[in-house]
């Protein structure tokens, strides 16, 4: 039979419980002593019939003059008789033990308090900030793109919760994005998929959420579970939760689970598909960019309006400085570049490009007459036929994928993979189209003699650190750059960095055109966070098949010379096409340009164009 504690342990047990309870209970047990200490010296004095200064004053002097003693040591100086000085020794003893120890444990409790902020644990009190849940090399574009997108906002905010170490976060963040432009960004350590956690950083106030996926290597395993969890706890259906995915079947699951709330990012799917439309069609990589930064031009809605009654081929003149894509119909699908004679309906909304949505204004000037068309050209398309891919990832066997749905049957690929870091037969590369060999080699293989249309470099990520799979690719750029310098017919170089700061060094290899791979990503979630309804826009952007923006040259559309870029719209607009901008070769590009400024129409002269016929021809 178990025996009953006894009063001594039982009175340990109960002292061991309080002192369990942090500095607070351990200041409310001293405060208790001292109390008893004062009581017990008042009660002395009245057992014994002293008092203080050897007055009459009675038991509650006594506790005063005792409470005094407690707090200030030097206050039994002025006691006369020895019992009383006895009596007052004690007691300023006890107050100089209780005081000691409550120092010692406010400044426990201060150093515990601090310790517990720098490790990010403390509770968020925000409203109406952007929360990102969990890290990658994502997180810095995307905090970027926000503190753009939240200029025009009061007091913008934006939470990120990961499981880290809050400090080396936070120096992180202000090394890759040192003007936050009065944004605040806060930084909390935790599970993204915690009740708890989540709860602490304000979830059900957040006007958006962002799900990281996970670097660690489980897939789409820890950001299902924040999402769901994030799905769980913000019940307020407005709020996006934005989820960067790479299964197709992790992303019908969820959306089935959650519902339109969540809109899905396939990252790799969509560098892919940009990465291999690039290799056709130099600065498209710069397009992308453009349309999906915050700081330019965005793809923005607008009511129909005025133009309700009229077709979709009437209205791609009729704003101020708007590129007019598409139509967003009133069931909310959409349609970007439908047939010209396409009515509008008072209840569907225009998909425009702007600088600003204060600008989507009508328009002032009036533009009647394309600009005269070109005889059309059915020769080379310029499609590459000889394709050279120097390094490899898992990323890989989405762009061949890609590039086979472009590529004609008669495409030739091969593959250059260091066989120090991949074995090249492990790689198992299918195309239905193109002929495809991967070969080992840690160089640029034979471009001086390979007669190559197109070389793509691809990042060793997920066999070397990011950093180091774009110093890589930056030597080889270099090392391609001397060697086709020397060519009579010179290959164009497209390459894939993967860090945004490298861009700059990048620039200056001789690069005709490159794919960033977390900048492109991130752009796109940091729209798709601010503005969810364009995820059906992006979706039929990248999808195979459907509307695709393309770079074609301007000679093969209009005749040579000087033209409105009005007068090239509506020649576009005669082959059903949408032109936004254009390309002067070693130039930038130029999106949404003025419809009453000239263009220079010639060989050096590329149209962006958005459309739904097939980027090469068969």
């Amino acid at each position: 039979m178990p025996t009953s504690p006894g009063l001594r342990q039982t009175l340990r047990y109960r002292f061991d419980a309080v002192l369990s309870r942090g500095p607070m209970g351990v200041i409310v047990l001293l405060l208790a002593a001292t109390l008893g200490f004062v009581l017990l010296a008042s009660l002395v004095f009245a057992l014994a019939n002293m008092h203080y200064g050897g007055d009459t004053s009675g038991f509650g002097e006594d506790f005063w003059q005792s409470m005094l003693r407690v707090l200030d040591s030097g206050t039994f100086a002025s006691d006369v008789q020895w019992p009383v000085r006895v009596v007052s020794l004690i007691v300023t003893l006890s107050g100089i033990f209780i005081a000691s120890a409550l120092i010692g444990i406010i400044s426990t409790g201060f150093e515990q308090r601090l310790e517990a902020l720098r490790r990010g644990r403390s509770r968020v009190i925000e409203a109406g900030h952007t929360l990102i849940l969990g890290w990658s090399p994502r997180v810095f574009s995307i905090v970027a793109e926000l503190v753009v997108a939240n200029e025009s906002r009061r007091r913008p905010a934006i939470v990120i919760l990961a499981d880290g170490d809050k400090t080396a976060l936070e120096d992180e963040i202000e090394a890759r994005v040192p003007d936050l432009r009065g944004t605040r960004v806060v930084l909390r350590t935790g599970d993204p998929s915690s009740p708890q956690d989540l709860e602490r950083v304000a979830v059900t106030q957040a006007r958006s959420i962002i799900v990281l996926a996970d670097e660690g290597g489980d897939g789409d395993a820890g950001a299902v579970k924040a999402a769901l969890a994030a799905h769980s706890m913000a019940t307020d259906a407005a709020v996006p939760i934005v989820v960067e995915l790479a299964s197709p079947a992790t992303v019908f699951a969820l959306v089935a689970a959650c519902g339109d709330r969540v809109v899905p990012v396939q990252a790799d799917d969509i560098i892919a598909k940009v990465a291999a439309q690039a290799c056709y069609q130099a600065g498209l990589g710069a397009v992308y960019r453009e349309l999906l930064d915050f700081d330019g031009d965005e793809i923005y809605v607008t009511p129909v309006g005025q133009h309700a009654g009229k077709t979709f081929g009437d209205v791609l003149l009729s704003y101020e400085r708007c590129a007019v894509l598409g139509v967003q119909l009133a069931d909310g699908s959409v349609e970007l570049v439908p047939a010209m004679g396409t009515p509008l309906a008072v209840d569907d909304s225009l998909l425009v490009i702007a600088e600003d949505d204060s600008l989507i204004r009508p328009a002032s000037h009036r533009v009647d007459r394309p600009a005269p068309a070109a005889v059309p050209d059915h020769g080379d398309t310029g499609a590459p036929s000889r394709l050279l891919v120097i390094g490899w990832s898992d990323l890989g066997h989405k762009i061949v994928h890609a590039l086979d749905v472009l590529m004609g049957t008669s495409a030739t690929m091969r593959i250059l993979v260091d066989p120090t870091l991949i074995d090249p037969q492990s790689i198992s590369v299918s195309a239905e189209q193109m002929s495809v060999d991967v070969v080992a080699d840690a160089g640029i293989g034979d471009v001086a003699t390979g007669d190559y249309d197109q070389v793509f470099v691809l990042g060793y990520r997920g066999h070397i650190r990011y950093g180091d799979a774009d110093a890589r690719t930056l030597l080889t750029l270099v090392t391609l750059n001397r060697v086709v310098s020397d060519l009579e017919r010179r290959p164009r170089i497209v390459a894939e960095v993967l860090e945004s700061r490298t861009v700059p060094i990048a620039e200056t290899t001789g690069v005709d055109d490159f794919v960033v791979s977390d900048e492109l990503a991130s752009l796109l979630i940091s729209q798709l966070a601010e503005n969810p309804t364009l995820a059906s826009v992006f979706e039929q952007l990248f999808a195979d098949g459907g509307a695709t923006i393309a770079m074609q040259p301007a000679a093969r559309s209009v005749v040579a010379g000087e033209h409105s870029w009005g007068s090239i719209v509506l020649a576009l607009r005669d082959r059903g096409d949408v032109a936004i901008g254009f390309r002067r070769e070693g130039e930038p590009v130029v999106v949404n340009p003025s419809p009453v400024g000239s263009v220079a129409i010639d060989d050096a002269t590329d149209l962006v164009v958005l459309t739904r016929r097939p980027l090469v021809s068969a």
